[in-house]
């Protein structure tokens, strides 16, 4: 696996692992609101036929929708929490996992990366690519 930089803003790089059966690993949300609802989503190239996706959580839902051109499209919603009672911070950090299944029975981890920002209004459904 190799490693691109992309870089985001001036003061912030992130690193991008690349690999040549996935468009990307990792999908960053950047700052969200509470109770928005995060929709991206991960496409896939490879020859292994998906069998499962599951999700590290209940906040995330992910489902694989083959595509006309051979490929398969991961499609994800991230639910935001809006109960922050446990939290003395502002900003809330999110790390989510979607696990892929595969029809050899290896798997591939695909990682979601964010923070929920408390003092943002509750938002509207949000789509970033």
């Amino acid at each position: 696996m190799r490693e691109q930089k992309d870089t985001k803003a001036q003061k912030n790089i992130e690193t991008v692992q690349v690999h040549p059966d996935w468009n990307k690993l990792e999908h960053n949300l950047g700052t969200i609101a509470p109770g928005s609802a995060n929709k991206f989503s991960f496409t896939y190239k490879g020859t292994l036929k998906i069998t499962k996706t599951s999700s590290s959580c209940g906040c995330t839902v992910s489902k694989s929708l083959p595509q006309p051109d051979g490929t398969v499209l991961i499609e994800a919603t991230y639910n935001a929490p809006t109960d922050f009672s446990y939290s003395k911070t502002d900003l809330n950090a999110v790390h989510k996992n979607i696990t892929i299944t595969f029809e050899d029975n290896t798997t591939q981890v695909l990682t979601i990366r964010g923070q929920v920002d408390r003092r943002l209004n509750i938002a509207q459904e949000t789509t970033t690519k």
